[in-house]
């Protein structure tokens, strides 16, 4: 493997310990040899492209119900509520800054901004991998991991694990180029310690363990104390130079305490207890069945290492051209969009459901496994690292991977940098018995993937607690309600949103607070009705026993105009709270009790009552009548 220095000016102390792939310095004419800048721009353009063509013909095809909290969130910041303080939340302020400034009055609008952060993603993921993978690598591997990203079963485009994600990855380009650059080193790191700041402030379990990512990946190189130390200190002072108005912020605004109990002691009491989220999440992913499993393809990669039916390493693997990578990139949009024509039934999709969990948990071991063989290769003697991009990758991959798990399990938002570098890593560094590359292999496993996860997505667009949505081909009518202009989805969907809108604008005076229980605030923001609560959102993953249950004296005391409430079965409620409660009784159930002492009381009448698509979960509206 050609050493990284013979093309970029590393520090002496650097050039023994980072390699780096084969580097072309030449490109040809159309249709040649892709290969250096030139080439890279060519193939990360075409799956920028692929992406963006994929999600905008998806992004507002399906509306579930539990859609709106952040725009509810940002209606309550407008009026003047300070969050933590007024209301609570679980999670990081920057979403609500986003929200607060581009959700506006349509539910359509963090859509929109969820696409654009995607395509920027999307372009950096390429970026990162091409750094040391070939075109053709970085292309599949971006293509993959960012379709899988989009399977996530409560993909809403804009979320905070986006926001963390996009930051992370940033930050990883930021610690590569300024060893790269060593002229430019200080104001990189200093930007990398922002970018990890602003990955803290999106997300506290994933921005937790993405900034020690970056800090790890400093520290990669060398461990000499002396030449680490100053790049730790740029990178905090970067970290801290946003950190610090953010706490100021909060501070000012009397809602430090407030912020610590909810951020952090709230957030793991919602999960049960801190040693829940550490521990318990991690060690349910990992079942006897999954372990086996991990085990037996672990013994079959090793038999094939064995028999040299495998073989690892560096070797000169045949450059695509120009032609061959568009011909992919047009296989592969066929491949995103005939699948839509496919409609699978509740068996299939739930056996599709399954697959793609148990890839995840597969991939999540895989990763444990590459980040101990990475840290076992970096600390033996005389030893030369791989280098940072492969740190970022495998290093920061499992770091990223651990943090999304520990709200709940493993899945595709979790392994999304370990699938890449997995793709990736088996087009240019796995080859046969006789030396030749399996790359025609690869391309066409990850092709027949990018189809079942295109068959996935249009089958089961959202399914989560009580809701499952599928890609809408059947647009028939728009929604009255000026807020959900915009959505190209199915009828039967717009016609029970437009009713409870139409009900509660009929039976609440302006202004008068309605209850949306357990997590359908949409119906609060669209017609501008608070919560009589103090949680905005009853789910047992962000609201805590105690909360729900001083917000189930809240409720009874207010007696709320209207109540949209999601009547949930036992069997999802044992779900919920063996997965967040460890099978205890939830304080939600008393919120229930008081909606059910109500709907029996002659105070309230049955206004409405709908079954959700797919999952037939009743949604009854109840009126105040005295």
């Amino acid at each position: 493997m050609r050493d990284l220095t013979s093309r970029f000016p590393f520090p002496a102390q650097m050039r023994s310990m980072v390699e780096a792939p084969p580097i072309e310095s030449k490109t040809r004419a159309a249709g040649g040899i892709l290969a250096g800048n030139a080439g890279h721009l060519f193939t990360g353009s075409l799956v920028v492209l692929l992406l963006a063509l994929f999600m905008g013909f998806i992004f507002n095809r399906s509306l579930p119900i539990n859609e709106g909290w952040y725009y509810y969130y940002a209606w309550l910041m407008h009026k003047g509520q300070f969050p933590y303080r007024d209301f609570w939340f679980i999670s990081q302020p920057f979403d609500l800054c986003i929200a607060y400034l581009f959700a506006g009055d349509h539910l359509i609008n963090l859509r929109i901004f969820g696409v654009v952060e995607r395509i920027a993603l999307t372009g950096m993921l390429y970026f990162l991998l091409s750094r040391h993978f070939s075109a053709r690598a970085s292309f599949l591997a971006t293509l993959l991991s960012m379709v899988m990203l989009l399977t996530y079963l409560t993909e809403g485009f804009f979320t905070f694990l986006i926001d963390s994600l996009t930051f992370l990855i940033a930050g990883f380009i930021c610690v590569y180029e300024a060893y790269i650059h060593p002229r430019h080193c200080r104001w990189l790191l200093l930007l990398a310690g922002c970018l990890g700041s602003l990955c803290f402030f999106s997300k506290q379990s994933t921005g937790f363990f993405a900034t020690l990512a970056l800090a790890a990946l400093i520290v990669w190189p060398a461990f000499d104390l002396r030449r680490i130390l100053p790049k730790l200190v740029y990178f905090s002072i970067g970290w801290w130079l946003l950190a610090a108005p953010v706490i100021t912020w909060l501070v000012m605004n009397h809602a430090w305490s407030a912020y610590v109990l909810e951020v952090f002691k709230g957030a793991a009491a919602s999960k049960g207890s801190l040693k829940t989220v550490l521990f318990t999440t991690f060690i349910r992913n990992f079942q006897p069945k999954m372990l086996a499993l991990d085990i037996t393809v672990l013994l079959l990669i090793y038999l094939g290492a064995r028999t040299k039916f495998l073989q690892f390493g560096e070797r000169a693997t045949p450059v695509a051209t120009k032609r061959e990578i568009a011909l992919t990139a047009l296989v592969a949009l066929v491949v995103l969009f005939v699948p839509v024509l496919f409609h699978f039934d509740e068996a299939g999709v739930e056996l599709m459901r399954k697959y793609l969990a148990v890839l995840a948990k597969l991939i999540f071991m895989g990763m444990c496994v590459l980040v101990c063989w990475l840290l076992v290769r970096r600390f033996r003697p005389h030893t030369r690292t791989l280098d940072l991009v492969v740190a970022s990758l495998v290093l920061g991959g499992f770091l990223w991977g651990y943090g999304c798990q520990i709200s709940n399990k493993v899945e595709q938002h979790a392994i999304v940098l370990g699938f890449a570098f997995l793709i990736a890593a088996a087009c240019d560094h796995v080859f046969s018995r006789s030396g030749r590359p399996y790359v025609g292999v690869v391309t066409v496993v990850c092709l027949l993937q990018l189809a079942q996860l295109a068959l996935y997505k249009y089958n089961d667009a959202y399914d989560w607690n009580g809701w499952r949505s599928v890609i809408a081909l059947d647009y028939t009518r728009s929604s009255h309600w000026p807020q959900l202009a915009g959505f190209r989805v199915d009828g039967e969907s717009i016609h029970m949103f437009d009713t409870i809108l139409d009900d509660i604008a009929r039976g609440a005076k302006p202004g008068e607070p309605i209850f949306t229980f357990p997590h359908m605030p949409m119906f609060n923001f669209i017609t501008g009705h608070p919560q009589p609560t103090f949680a905005p959102v009853h789910y047992w993953d962000v609201c805590p026993d105690y909360i729900a249950i001083a917000d189930a004296a809240r409720v009874k005391a207010a007696k709320p105009a209207i109540i949209v409430e999601m009547d949930m079965p036992e069997w999802l409620w044992g779900d919920g709270e063996m997965t967040f409660r460890q099978g205890n009784r939830s304080g939600q159930r008393e919120i229930k009790n008081v909606i059910a002492e109500f709907a029996v009381s002659d105070d309230y009448r049955l206004m409405d009552t709908f079954r959700t698509p797919w999952v037939h979960t009743r949604i009854n509206v109840w009126q105040r009548v005295k």
